[in-house]
């Protein structure tokens, strides 16, 4: 990765506490910019669940915020 910028957050999720975490840079050898967001829920028994969203093509214009925000309103942790 080059050109990494990032920024990360405590959030709640679902009542859990929850970090958040933002980065755009680019892919070495690429000049397109991308950006990932990811989200880390701690879960039982030492268990941690990661959410990933990356969206690879920036210029075209990106939803990638509304999407990780919609799969992360869905998103259960160990619910049976």
């Amino acid at each position: 990765m080059a050109g990494l910028t990032s920024a990360s957050h405590p959030v709640d999720h679902h009542g859990r506490a929850a970090v958040r975490l933002d980065m755009d840079f680019r892919w070495q050898g690429e000049s397109a910019p991308s950006r990932r967001v990811e989200l880390f829920v701690a879960g039982e028994n030492g268990q941690v669940y990661q959410l990933l969203a990356e969206d690879r093509h920036m210029a075209q214009g990106s939803g990638i915020t509304e999407l990780f925000e919609t799969a992360r309103a869905h998103l259960r942790i160990d619910v049976r």
